[in-house]
């Protein structure tokens, strides 16, 4: 399973929950860690409708192939169980 960082000021838990179906919301709002099927970045984006004509969305997608930190003991173990899948 591809895990990816998605921070947008335009989407919600809603939206999230909705386009992904395993969602981990981070601290800090309008980001979010997802897993995902989707090989690339790019594939992520385009499903959040991230583009830059009129009606698109703005945001970044990160694949995490690697990671290192101190945050919220359940993100590791989500992250854990994402990786194993």
């Amino acid at each position: 399973m591809h895990c990816y960082v998605v921070i947008s000021e335009q989407l919600d838990d809603a939206e999230m929950s909705k386009a992904f179906s395993d969602v981990y919301p981070l601290r800090e709002g309008n980001a979010w860690i997802v897993a995902s099927e989707m090989a690339t970045s790019a594939d992520v984006s385009n499903s959040l409708n991230f583009e830059p004509k009129e009606g698109g969305k703005s945001g970044i997608v990160v694949k995490i192939d690697q990671y290192y930190g101190c945050y919220d003991k359940a993100l590791w173990q989500k992250l854990a169980a994402w990786k194993s899948l």
